[in-house]
């Protein structure tokens, strides 16, 4: 039934800013994010146990494996680790279903990399904070730096937050830029209503 509703092409351009840093890698994505008015989804989690080192080793393996992927230019990667929720919400917006939402935010990611060179990228796990939302879940917020070249320039390094955040035992990376991407987040999951994103955040 989806195959009759015309897409929002506003949502591309917010999803993949849930993707990128900030300028210069925006820039090089086209970017233009603005705010996100998402339809809140109340949390239905039960709580868990706290923060945990079976939590951490996860967080750690994850970033790993992100990690790798970016290393080998698998760029779907950045798309894989949206939250399902948040997915979602960005799907029923543009009027798709998630795959097919999914599969497009794939390709616009692989076109927007294509003339960006990235020199690095480190999730710099050993700087992460940890902790739980009201509802138990964990999550981890881990400094991140982006180094990256376009249009000939000399390399560039971005600093922003990266989110690890755990949903259905699974877990999931979203990067903070700011108080839209924050928003954005506590839309779909709003048991994050009280954890301090922005704070988390580099300042501009």
């Amino acid at each position: 039934r989806f195959a009759d509703r015309r897409p929002d092409p506003s949502v591309f351009r917010k999803a993949r800013a849930m993707i990128f840093a900030r300028s210069p890698l925006r820039r090089a994505a086209a970017l233009g994010l603005r705010a996100l008015p998402l339809c809140a989804l109340i949390s239905g989690a039960t709580p868990a146990l706290a923060f945990d080192e079976a939590d951490r080793l996860a967080v750690l393996a994850r970033a790993d494996s992100y990690e790798t992927a970016v290393a080998h230019r698998d760029y779907s990667v950045f798309v894989d680790a949206v939250p399902p929720r948040l997915l979602s919400a960005l799907a029923l917006r543009s009027n798709m279903d998630s795959d097919t939402l999914k599969q497009a935010m794939r390709v616009q990611v692989s076109e927007a990399m294509a003339g960006v060179t990235l020199d690095d990228f480190d999730l710099q796990t050993g700087a992460m904070t940890t902790g739980d939302t009201r509802t138990g879940r964990p999550y981890a917020l881990i400094p991140t730096l982006t180094t990256i070249a376009e249009d000939g320039a000399a390399p560039a390094p971005v600093r922003t937050v990266t989110l690890a955040m755990k949903d259905g035992g699974a877990w999931y990376l979203v990067r903070l830029d700011g108080p839209e991407q924050a928003a954005a987040l506590r839309a779909a999951y709003d048991d994050f209503s009280d954890v301090a994103l922005e704070a988390a955040s580099p300042a501009p």
